[in-house]
């Protein structure tokens, strides 16, 4: 506690003696994330971002920034598979002395559907911290940054749908 309180004394006093050079301010905002693409348009999730921003002042036109920032991102993953319903339980039919292979191929030639069709979709949350290092440049109300930032993962949660489709052979 005795460390918070000295970093924040600092930072005031910092902000006091450089107050035209140097910048400090919240972020708050939301993060709106296209997931994936229907016939309809596209599905969005929300996340936030929220953190505080540092910026120092080397010129009219050119700052050097950072910052801390607690953001939430998400991502999904869509998969398709499709097999055979013979093949997948080769193994069975094999046993009892039958060709799975020759099954398979009598039943398509009398147009049975032996495909099973299964989609998954994976849906997976993070919670990172992030801390750029930013060179800006301002020309007027036109803004240019460049520069890295890290990404350290505090939580992930992952959230899997599976859709199987199995025909009825005829």
């Amino acid at each position: 506690m005795k460390y918070f309180s000295l970093a924040l004394i600092s930072l005031f006093f910092l902000t006091s003696v450089y107050s035209q050079k140097l910048t400090i301010g919240p972020e708050l905002g939301l993060n709106i994330i296209p997931i994936e693409k229907t016939e309809i348009g596209y599905n969005y999730q929300l996340g936030f971002h929220v953190g505080g921003h540092l910026k120092y002042h080397l010129s009219e036109h050119w700052k050097l920034s950072s910052g801390i920032f607690l953001s939430q991102k998400k991502e999904l993953f869509q998969t398709t598979d499709t097999s055979s319903i013979i093949k997948k339980y080769s193994n069975i039919i094999a046993f009892s002395g039958v060709d799975p292979e020759q099954i398979d191929s009598i039943a398509q030639s009398f147009g049975a559907n032996t495909d099973i069709l299964e989609e998954s979709k994976e849906l997976t949350t993070e919670l990172v911290i992030e801390i750029p290092l930013l060179a800006n440049y301002k020309y007027k109300n036109f803004n240019i940054y460049a520069g890295p930032y890290f990404t350290f993962l505090l939580g992930a949660n992952k959230t899997k749908n599976v859709r199987t489709q199995i025909p009825l052979l005829i």
